[in-house]
């Protein structure tokens, strides 16, 4: 791509594009003529290469003006449209990797809450073992105390009978020993 030329045909299109037979539309034509001979790739670094901002919209508006409609919009799409769609990517690809890093570090949080509650459950299954065993001795310790004090009551009851019996009978004795006495 002859950039020089192409560079004084858009300094010379700052005022305008004449489009009048003569010097205009030479102008024009060799302007076409430059840009159809160049591959998309040498446009698009002439593109890059234009310093100020000022300069790449002059060139977009040199381009929908002095060519094909269809021309200047594939130059559009392959400089301007691409470096946007590259730099939207790119904020894209930063807003993504943040919020997959955010992610990987909630699921991190998460996997090590879990395991903790885990632990906690553990503990707590250990511990209600632990209670139940208490509870199964207890019981066992309760069935036996209870059959002793059926043992013991029974025991009593006995007692109290003999007690009684012995009681009545030593009663008896008093009563006899009294008579004798007088």
């Amino acid at each position: 791509m002859d950039t020089e030329r192409a560079l004084q045909l858009l300094e010379s299109f700052k005022n305008g594009i004449d489009r009048n037979p003569g010097p205009g539309l030479t102008a024009i034509l060799e302007y076409q003529d430059i840009i159809g001979r160049s591959n998309y790739q040498d446009i698009m670094d002439f593109e890059d290469d234009l310093d100020t901002q000022e300069e790449k919209k002059h060139f977009i508006w040199v381009n929908f003006t002095a060519l094909a409609h269809e021309t200047a919009l594939d130059i559009l799409r392959k400089t301007v449209l691409r470096r946007w769609v590259e730099k939207e990517a790119e904020a894209l690809e930063v807003q993504c990797e943040k919020a997959w890093g955010q992610q990987r570090e909630a699921e991190t949080k998460l996997r090590e809450e879990e395991a903790r509650l885990q632990g906690y459950k553990k503990a707590i299954f250990k511990r209600i073992r632990k209670i139940e065993d208490e509870k199964e001795k207890l019981s066992r310790r309760l069935s036996t105390t209870q059959q002793e004090v059926v043992k013991e009551r029974k025991k009593n009851k006995f007692l109290t009978v003999v007690n009684q019996t012995y009681f009545k009978k030593a009663g008896d004795l008093a009563k006899i020993r009294a008579l004798l006495a007088q």
